[in-house]
């Protein structure tokens, strides 16, 4: 429990240091310069930055949260009774680990973000109308940016119930639907294959934005205006993923309320016989 208290001390410490530096970088940068956006009733370019990387924050947290315990259930019931059909569930009993990565948790929830702003608000001009109050070359970068809040919001809350059901160590086995075939028996986590999933369906479609972000790009203008926008939106999933980190943080804290959450729900269908190592006991 200690242990586990310091990595979350220094987690923290560098989530602190990565939002206190993005809020002097875009606010400090901007604060004298008149606002950009028609929704928040403030006229400075860097009060509005630093609402939106707040706003980022905040709904990261609250859909990270909220959602693992919504869909997290919902999640577990899809792959016992639709996607695992036949398959024998067990709880792995592993202790805590003495070093945990959690640094990099956030990119694919970053990148997932990035993709669906790049898809529902990049070149619409309504919406531009409607939000901003600038135009110009940089009115799709800042109309991008906004529904990044959205959707940082929608991507956390998605990843957040596969950290859930990671973290109770529910796992499966195909045991029983290969004793009369060749094929080997496998063990696999419930959480991992959902995510490799989403994962794999956010490292692709992140893809396809960009390049079909480049090729729009290159009917605007010359080369320096494209660099400066590719810079720009290739930026974003890394920054996304910094400001991410506090939802880790609440996750990590809450992580013995969460497990019991899950297992709890595990029991009433059925998924309640625990294992020290499913690979020798399944």
């Amino acid at each position: 429990m200690e242990s586990a208290i310091k990595r979350v001390e220094h987690l923290v410490i560098f989530a602190a240091l990565i939002i206190c530096s993005l809020i002097f970088f875009f606010g400090a940068g901007f604060i004298t310069e008149p606002g950009f956006y028609k929704i928040i009733p403030l006229n400075s370019a860097g009060l509005e930055m630093i609402i939106i990387i707040l706003l980022i924050v905040g709904l990261s947290v609250l859909g990270g949260l909220i959602f693992g315990y919504v869909l997290g259930p919902l999640y577990l019931l899809i792959h016992k009774y639709i996607i695992g059909r036949g398959m024998v569930y067990v709880i792995q009993d592993k202790p805590e680990p003495k070093k945990l990565k959690l640094y990099f948790k956030t990119f694919f929830p970053a990148l997932l973000s990035v993709h669906l702003a790049l898809m529902f608000g990049y070149k619409k001009e309504f919406i531009e109308l409607c939000v901003l109050d600038t135009d110009g070359y940089f009115a799709p970068v800042l109309t991008i940016l906004l529904f990044i809040v959205l959707t940082s919001f929608l991507s956390f809350s998605l990843f957040s119930p596969i950290w859930f059901l990671l973290d109770s160590g529910i796992v499966y086995s195909n045991r029983e639907l290969v004793k009369f075939k060749r094929d080997p028996i496998e063990v696999r986590s419930i959480g991992s294959w959902y995510m490799n999933q989403l994962r794999g369906y956010a490292a692709i479609a992140a893809v396809l934005s960009y390049v079909s972000f480049f090729i729009e790009m290159l009917s605007w203008g010359g080369l320096g205006l494209i660099s400066t926008f590719m810079l720009v939106i290739l930026l974003f999933p890394f920054i996304i993923s910094a400001l991410g980190l506090p939802c880790v943080i609440i996750l990590e804290l809450t992580i013995n309320h969460r497990k019991k959450f899950i297992l709890k729900f595990a029991e009433k269908i059925g998924i309640s016989k625990k294992v020290g190592d499913p690979l020798k006991e399944l």
